[in-house]
């Protein structure tokens, strides 16, 4: 009994810890154009973490410019060396999943697991307006509606310069042109890397205008929801 609580205390630590520093990072999406939201995911959300958890990220990203998101994304954070790779996972962001207004709602089967991180899901950046739209598309499943603005870690709202210079720069043509460049570069090496990499056990992967999401191995899903039937 003795022990169970040091343990609870010591994850208790190191949950506070990790988003200490998300936190702390979480500023870079003011930085990247196009983005309309970032929500913080995976065990930071559920709160089941262990010392070599990374950040897991949904980002809502402008219709049109998923692609554009998505480079830059990768692009800053790989810079600050703070995206995850395959050998260094420990408090990295872990840039899996992609949505524009049109899958704000997230594609079935709709598990335990998913209404659990949907509810509990932590909102990073973005305005209220975009942030309350995707809690309504998913409403329907979760069963209620949060109001993730009252969320105390929630800090970011507004675009920065570097973000609203780069819209400004690649609106209209020559970013559509910049964005279809880009899909097919990503596209391809996406790809590439699913060849040389399979993916395991019936992975959630798509790459699409309207959604990138690579959960490339649901086998730990499958775990939890079987834990939460027991």
């Amino acid at each position: 009994m003795y022990s169970d609580v040091i343990l609870q205390r010591r994850l208790q630590v190191l949950y506070d810890k990790k988003w200490k520093r998300l936190l702390a990072r979480s500023w870079v999406f003011r930085l990247i154009p196009f983005v309309d939201f970032s929500f913080a995911a995976g065990s930071m959300a559920l709160g089941n973490v262990h010392a070599q958890s990374d950040f897991d990220i949904i980002i809502g990203a402008r219709s049109g410019r998923i692609f554009t998101v998505r480079f830059f994304s990768l692009l800053f954070f790989g810079l600050l060396g703070w995206r995850r790779t395959p050998n260094d996972s420990s408090d990295k962001f872990c840039l899996n999943h992609f949505i524009t207004q049109a899958s704000y709602e997230l594609s079935p089967p709709h598990s335990l697991y998913w209404q659990d991180l949907y509810l509990n899901l932590v909102p990073l950046y973005g305005t209220p307006r975009f942030l309350n739209s995707f809690s309504n598309a998913n409403a329907s499943w979760v069963g209620i509606s949060p109001f993730y603005e009252h969320d105390l870690r929630y800090r970011h709202t507004g675009n920065g310069i570097f973000s609203s210079v780069f819209a400004f720069i690649l609106r209209g043509r020559l970013g559509d042109f910049f964005e279809n460049v880009i899909q097919r570069v990503q596209v391809r090496h996406l790809e590439r890397h699913f060849r040389l990499h399979p993916p395991g056990y019936q992975p959630r992967i798509c790459y699409t205008n309207l959604e990138i999401e690579d959960h490339r191995d649901t086998l730990g899903i499958k775990r939890y929801n079987e834990a939460r039937i027991l």
